[in-house]
């Protein structure tokens, strides 16, 4: 983690510098115009005038560039660093040993002992991920509306980790009147509320999101990090190791397409540390994921749907996390569009 925050940092000094520099150069452009034009008025002098004032142009659009970078860049580090322990203490001892395959994560009687991930493996349970996003659509149907939210939901079925289990399955879809460059400025600025959680336990509310915790675990790049997610709840702590992958890529016909999926993860080593530290206070999922996709409609319009799943330990749990699943949709509306763009 402290390796992370120092590339970090790094990276974003680089970034200021080379804003920096960029500001001294169109400051000695704009000097040399002015002495050009103090000191002759010929067509010559006019020819360069011209010149400088396109080069100013390109240096002012580099600039915004490297201002938009920079803020972006402070706003994703500022979410991580807020997401990682608040002590350094409680940080460097979530560090991984030399000598070792794995840390504790948290502190006292509610801590654990993760072992970390290879990217083969991250990669791996996305693409399980994919498929179980793809094979879940042919079982929703259209169960009713919600503010503007076409609701969908899909037949409860065991799961095929725990026979014992139910997996609820939802989808919420809407246009919004919100080009997709605002949709993404405003997510950048409220990107700490927006990570939704997979499943929660019955009775959590939307007001309660201060209560949970989450850890950065891994950062393969900047679009691929793990987590670990812990929430109270009235009679057990529902904790979660959990993957979250960023896309965004061009459509054939030149519109443009961003995704965000959280998959819960799992691995043999971190289920033999769960079974030798039992927590009687605490239920770790694992299965559920969540994936959100905006796609560029228009210049004015974007259309989101966001896919839910869970693993749920009754038909009661999955029935209230449906009910709140579709809520969430409603507030990440909320936090995203405009104000004034709210149809």
């Amino acid at each position: 983690m402290i390796e992370f925050r120092l590339n970090k940092k790094e990276k974003q000094k680089r970034l200021v510098a080379e804003h920096e520099r960029l500001e001294r150069e169109m400051k000695t452009l704009a000097e040399t115009v002015r002495t050009a034009v103090a000191c002759s008025n010929s067509d010559s002098v006019t020819h360069t005038l011209q010149e400088l004032v396109v080069k100013r142009e390109a240096l002012r659009t580099q600039n915004l560039a490297l201002r938009e970078e920079v803020t972006r860049c402070e706003k994703f580090t500022a979410v991580v660093l807020e997401a990682s322990e608040d002590s350094t203490e409680g940080e460097e001892s979530n560090l991984l040993p030399s000598d070792e395959t794995g840390w504790r994560v948290g502190e006292g009687d509610t801590s654990f002992y993760f072992h970390p991930f290879t990217r083969d493996e991250v990669d791996a349970e996305m693409r399980r991920f994919e498929v179980e996003l793809a094979g879940g659509m042919p079982s929703l149907s259209l169960a009713g509306t919600f503010l503007g939210w076409g609701v969908y939901h899909a037949p409860l079925i065991a799961s095929t980790l725990d026979g014992t289990r139910l997996v609820a399955r939802t989808r919420v879809t809407k246009r919004l009147r919100c080009s997709l460059d605002v949709h993404t400025q405003m997510s950048y600025t409220k990107q700490k509320d927006l990570s939704p959680m997979i499943v929660t336990p019955i009775g959590w509310g939307l007001h309660q999101r201060g209560k949970a915790s989450t850890h950065v675990l891994q950062d393969f790049d900047q679009d691929t990090l793990v987590f670990a997610r812990d929430i109270p709840g009235p009679e057990k702590r529902i904790r979660y190791l959990f993957q979250v992958r960023r896309a965004q890529w061009e459509l054939a016909d030149g519109r443009r397409k961003l995704t965000a999926s959280l998959a819960i993860i799992d691995s043999d080593a971190n289920r033999r540390s769960r079974d030798a530290e039992m927590q009687d206070n605490v239920e770790w999922a694992t299965e559920g994921g969540i994936q959100v996709s905006v796609t560029e409609m228009d210049e004015n319009s974007i259309k989101v749907a966001c896919d839910h799943w869970a693993s749920c330990e009754s038909k009661l749990h999955a029935e209230y996390l449906m009910i709140q699943w579709t809520q969430f949709a409603v507030w990440w509306e909320q936090l995203t569009v405009p104000s004034n763009l709210l149809l």
